[in-house]
């Protein structure tokens, strides 16, 4: 049975937080899973019918805890314990997935499938950019462009340039060509800052920035307690694009000094796991958030109270021990205004089968998965 993980679940790690999993059955929805200390997986919920807490539950037990869960959810919840770990991307892959295969609706399916084609993309892209910066950096002319990636003459001249990279090495061309693509497919979510379209992440940061700037205005424009709850995720959110910045700022740092990585590329391939990873989890549960803003725009006054209150209620706190913070002062603030609209989660958190709710989180998973 579930146990209940304290009044405020403050995590100090990532790892303790979890990573958010895009549910479509209400209750479940953002829900958390984490690796226990037994090193089995478990799913942190928010106390029921808005009271204090965090439920922690066996993975496992989910389906019979839960028997309003939906078909698309017991897909997801089998993909995901499939695997061996928690991770915001282990977690992104199997949700690709199971959305690919049209359990969350055609639309889903189509927006996953194009995902996967354009992470591909993404990865072959960052390759290309690592390659031509590389023959930059120690001064070999390459003569690559971005119009050469569209063709197998350019790619086959990509892998040739590297050649001239290699022979100051003392490497052999295959084995630094293999290095480069290794590094493009563990940052590839990120990709390079110079890229014409930014990858995934770096895309999701710049929407999420202007959520905040729309979030500042809504805070200091209105006047009900609402504001307190807009305040505080507007704050949350600029800390946690801070601390995204800083990642990037660091995976920046090495591809500007190619063959210092390249020269030591076991501790190089280590710190961009490293960040890529921290890039992931710091942004982790928010392209959800964004999902809730953008479908109440336009509505009354009154539904976009409603979603501010649940972007509160699922806001990720960036654990203590990850990044240095002072963002506990504002969420007594903010936690008094939500109270004020506990009832209107109520359908979020009653565990009842409510089709109505669930098709719109149908409709949000479609722009999530984009």
């Amino acid at each position: 049975m579930p146990k209940l993980a304290g009044s405020e679940f403050l995590p100090s790690r990532f790892a303790e937080r979890g990573a958010a999993v895009p549910f479509t059955t209400p209750l479940l929805a953002q829900a958390r899973v984490r690796i226990d200390d037994r090193k089995q997986f478990e799913l942190m919920i928010p106390a029921f019918a808005g009271a204090k807490g965090t439920y922690a539950i066996r993975w496992r037990d989910l389906p019979e805890v839960f028997t309003s869960m939906t078909v698309h959810d017991r897909a997801l919840h089998d993909a995901i314990g499939a695997g061996a770990e928690a991770s915001p991307a282990s977690v992104r892959l199997a949700a690709m997935k199971v959305a690919a295969s049209g359990l969350a609706g055609p639309e889903a399916a189509r927006s996953a499938r194009h995902f996967l084609a354009e992470e591909e993309n993404d990865r072959l892209l960052m390759t290309f950019l690592l390659v031509k910066a590389a023959c930059d950096q120690v001064g070999e002319r390459s003569g690559l462009s971005i119009s050469d990636l569209t063709s197998a003459e350019g790619r086959l001249k990509a892998k040739t340039a590297i050649e001239g990279v290699a022979r100051r090495f003392g490497r052999p061309p295959n084995a630094l060509y293999a290095e480069l693509e290794d590094w493009a497919r563990i940052a590839g979510p990120l990709g390079a800052p110079e890229q014409p379209r930014p990858a995934r992440l770096r895309r999701l940061a710049h929407q999420l920035a202007v959520m905040d700037a729309q979030l500042a205005a809504f805070a200091e424009k209105d006047l009900s307690e609402a504001r307190a709850m807009a305040l505080y995720c507007h704050r949350v959110l600029s800390f946690t694009l801070d601390a995204f910045k800083t990642v990037c700022d660091q995976l920046d740092a090495l591809a500007g000094g190619i063959p210092m990585a390249l020269r030591n590329w076991k501790k190089t391939r280590d710190d961009i796991g490293l960040q890529a990873e921290r890039a992931a989890w710091t942004l982790d549960g928010w392209e959800f958030i964004l999902a809730l803003w953008r479908d109440a725009e336009g509505r009354e006054r009154a539904e976009r109270y409603v979603a501010l209150a649940e972007m509160h209620r699922l806001v990720p706190m960036m654990p203590e021990k990850e990044f240095p913070n002072q963002l506990g002062q504002f969420r007594s603030v903010a936690e008094g205004a939500a109270a004020k609209y506990a009832k209107a989660l109520q359908g979020w958190q009653s565990g009842a089968y409510d089709v109505d709710l669930i098709m719109r989180l149908e409709r949000m998973k479609q722009s999530t998965v984009s």
